[in-house]
This record gives C-alpha cells, sequence and structure tokens, in this order.
C-alpha cells in the first residue's frame, strides 16, 4: 500500500491563528498498544469526537493520533468565520435534495453554532489566552455580496427560500444602497445578511477541546498513521511510533482521506486556500464579517480589529484544486488578497495593507455532493466494521464540525441515531450508493 503523505510533513506557512500555540510539538510519552477507540486527527473533527465520546462513555480507552500539531490542519489555518447557512445555496440544495432534508442540513448549521457558543461559555476561558476563542457575535452578521447581475438574481431566489423555511428573522435581503449604507462600498449589487454570525479563533476552541479530554484519552502529536488493517475482530492501526489494536477507528481526516483511504482518493479531494492578516488603521471598526463572489473572497475582522482576509483561488489555473501543500504561497493570490479592500472599499488605502502573516491551508472537498461523510464506513467498499468516517466539509466545517463529532461519538458509542443528523450525510445513504457503483472499486 503506498501512502501520500504529500504535504504532512513540510514546515507550513505561518498561520496567524497557531503563533505560538501549544501542542504543536512531539508527544515523546509512549504510544499504547491497545485502545477502545483511535481518532485520526486533532483538529476540530477529531477532538470533537474525543469531547463527545467521554460524553457518552468516560469508560472508553481513547488515543487520538495527529501527522503534525494540534489543530495544525484546516482549523487553524481558516478564515475565522462562523457562518450558518449551507456552503451551497439554499435554494440549490433544494433542488439537490428536496425541501425536507435540505432544512435539516440548514437546521444542522444553526444546532452546531448554538452548541458552539454554549460550549466557549461552560469550558473556555475569557483572558484572550489559547483556550480563549474570542466567539463574538456580530452586530451585523455575515454579508454574503453579490459581485455580479447573475449572483444577485440567484441570491434574491436563495433569500427568498431561506424566508420561505422560516428565517426571516435571520435573514435579511439587502439592495446595493443597503449595502453601501453597512459598508460604504457601492461594488456590490446588494447581499444577502445572515444575523447569526460570529468570528471565532477556531484553533482556540480545538484547544479548549483538547483541555477537556487531556486527561481522559492519549493524544499523539507528530505521529501519523500509515496503514489501518483488520486483524480478525479488532483492527491495527499503523502510526510512524508503533501500532495500536483497537476495536473501533474514526477518520477525522478530511483532506488528507485518502493518505490513509485510498477508496476516497476521487472523493475527498484537497483543496488549497490562501489567507493573510493584517492589522486594520485605526478608523475601520467593521461589526461583520463578508463573502463575496460565490464565497471566493471572504473577510472578518478580529475582535483587537486585525483583518482577515482569504480566498482568490479561482484566479490560477485548476483553482488549487488537489493542492495538498500547505507550505508554500501563490504570488498571484497574495497579490490579488492584498488589492481587494483598496479596490472595493474606500475606507482602506493601498498603504494600510502591511501584512503580519499569509499562509495557506488545505480543504477537503467531497466533489459529488458537497457534504461531509459523517458516520459507519462497513457498508463501503473495501472498508470494515469499526470504521466511521468524519471527513470532507468542503470548506464549511466551522458550523458543523462540532455537531458532527457527536454524531459520530453516538454511532461508535451505539446510541439511536438523534433526529437533528442530517442522514445524507453517512457515507452509505440510499443517495450515495451509486457514488461507490459508479467508483468501481
Amino acid at each position: 500500500m503506498t501512502i501520500d503523505f504529500r504535504g504532512l510533513y513540510t514546515p507550513s506557512t505561518n498561520s496567524y491563528w497557531l503563533d505560538g500555540a501549544p501542542w504543536q510539538q512531539p508527544n515523546n510519552e509512549p504510544l499504547p498498544k491497545s485502545a477502545d477507540v483511535v481518532v485520526v486527527g486533532a483538529g476540530m473533527s477529531g477532538l470533537s469526537t474525543a469531547y463527545w465520546l467521554k460524553h457518552y462513555n468516560p469508560k472508553l480507552k481513547v488515543v487520538v493520533t495527529e501527522a503534525r500539531g494540534i489543530s495544525s490542519g484546516a482549523t487553524g489555518r481558516n478564515g475565522g468565520i462562523c457562518l450558518p447557512g449551507l456552503n451551497d445555496s439554499f435554494q440549490e440544495t433544494i433542488d439537490q435534495f428536496g425541501y425536507e432534508p435540505a432544512k435539516r442540513l440548514l437546521d444542522f448549521d444553526y444546532l452546531t453554532v448554538n452548541e458552539m457558543k454554549s460550549f466557549v461559555q461552560h469550558h473556555c476561558d475569557t483572558d484572550k489566552g489559547f483556550f480563549d476563542p474570542e466567539m463574538t457575535f456580530l452586530k451585523e452578521g455575515g454579508l454574503i455580496l453579490w459581485s455580479t447581475p447573475q449572483q444577485r438574481d440567484d441570491g434574491i431566489k436563495d433569500a427568498d427560500a431561506f424566508i420561505a423555511a422560516g428565517l426571516a428573522h435571520d435573514v435579511t435581503k439587502l439592495d446595493r444602497e443597503a449595502v453601501k449604507a453597512i459598508t460604504g462600498s457601492d461594488a456590490f449589487y446588494g447581499g444577502l445578511q445572515i444575523k447569526t454570525t460570529a468570528v471565532l479563533w477556531a484553533a482556540k476552541f480545538v484547544f479548549s477541546l483538547a483541555r477537556q479530554v487531556q486527561d481522559w484519552c492519549h493524544i499523539a502529536t507528530f505521529c501519523p498513521v500509515e496503514e489501518v488493517t483488520e486483524i480478525g475482530d479488532n483492527i491495527k492501526v499503523q502510526t510512524s511510533r508503533g501500532a495500536i489494536q483497537c476495536s473501533k477507528v474514526v477518520y477525522a481526516t478530511n483532506a488528507w482521506t485518502s493518505s490513509i483511504l485510498p477508496e476516497f482518493k476521487k472523493h475527498v479531494i484537497p483543496v488549497r486556500n490562501q489567507v493573510l492578516q493584517f492589522r486594520s488603521p485605526e478608523h475601520v471598526k467593521w461589526d461583520y464579517c463578508l463573502s463575496s463572489n460565490d464565497g471566493y473572497e471572504y473577510m472578518s475582522q478580529r475582535p483587537n480589529g486585525d483583518i482577515v482576509i482569504g480566498g482568490m483561488r479561482n484566479l490560477v489555473d485548476g483553482q488549487e484544486v488537489d493542492q495538498p501543500d500547505d507550505s508554500t504561497l501563490d504570488d498571484k493570490i497574495g497579490k490579488a488578497l492584498r488589492e481587494f479592500l483598496p479596490k472595493h472599499f474606500p475606507q482602506f488605502k493601498e498603504s494600510d495593507i502591511k501584512v503580519d502573516h499569509e499562509w495557506s491551508g488545505i480543504m477537503g472537498f467531497n466533489m459529488y455532493d458537497r457534504l461531509p461523510f459523517v458516520g459507519p464506513l462497513k457498508n463501503i467498499p473495501k472498508r470494515n466494521e469499526g470504521e466511521y468516517a468524519c471527513f470532507g466539509f468542503t470548506g464549511h466545517g466551522m458550523p458543523r464540525t462540532f455537531m458532527a463529532g457527536k454524531a459520530v461519538a453516538g454511532m461508535v458509542t451505539d446510541q439511536a441515531l438523534p433526529d437533528w443528523f442530517p442522514t445524507e450525510c453517512l457515507p452509505d445513504h440510499p443517495r450515495r450508493r451509486q457514488l461507490w457503483n459508479k467508483s468501481r472499486l
């Protein structure tokens, strides 16, 4: 079996979110030789899974393995935005799945954001240290801005679908003048305002999860999994530091899933995004975040005034698809990121953009239906009883991973499937069976 670890061991670009962060060095404690459950991956999905496993059955023996440091993947390299509302338009999601499944997916996003808020209130610090995610809900919410007349026309239909689904209290259509009144920019054709939106230091949320479980489970950093095989009734997880025998394994591997599960090579694709941070001019105080041009441009302002802006992968050949290396930056993308705010917002001058950090991060895209894979893999060709998925979040992990971790932890511990879980995310959902038939595995 050939393992593809592109990007996993190379020095990564300098993420703002990981500057001076804990758990970025190898854990040299002896690796347990056995466990009830091994969770592969220590980002948001992996440590959420571990947290909820402890909730459901504190007697379990759990090992979490991570190829690099905790939250060193997409969770520690994002744009800092937690915005429910699906990663495709609501109307497109209705057209693809039907109204009830689309509404359940939307409700799942909102549930996750609310549960994250509760976790922060009960388990996180408020001192701006490494266990304070600074989850801040924005007065003006999240703005989905339309960059073309076609985006405006599609966006109006989407807004109408949101409102018809009972979200008139949270979703507002904005015309061009309304956008200008909020942002000062007349560069957009209008937009959609989603009021339940927060900025979040996601890596610190994950560090807080790790703090909750570190005395209960073994967290092995810089311990990549090389192979997973079935041995009788057990599963052998071979790592760079030895083997672990377990009865169940959860793959919280997102962009790097196919390095362990080659069956998913065509179904979960690494996609690189680029982000930068700079200190905002004193006069700029934005109480909103924004996403424009169908999500290819996004920006937020931190509580301390720092601006984080990312995207622009649509400007380069291939759109950074199948690019798993977060150790490099693209100059064309970096130039476009620096130019975006001065071009679109009169509050900014070119001289204001003095970049402190610039980094890339790798998302795991499900190119089939853009939903994550969450649940047992036993009915997937070449996979076995006791293997579970929690990956493929397609750039929309913040409002999904925490409760996806709860869902998969419930499945691992034989809980009844909750009503709030969107079953379309199950790897063997009937709609996905043709995916596996087509793949000819």
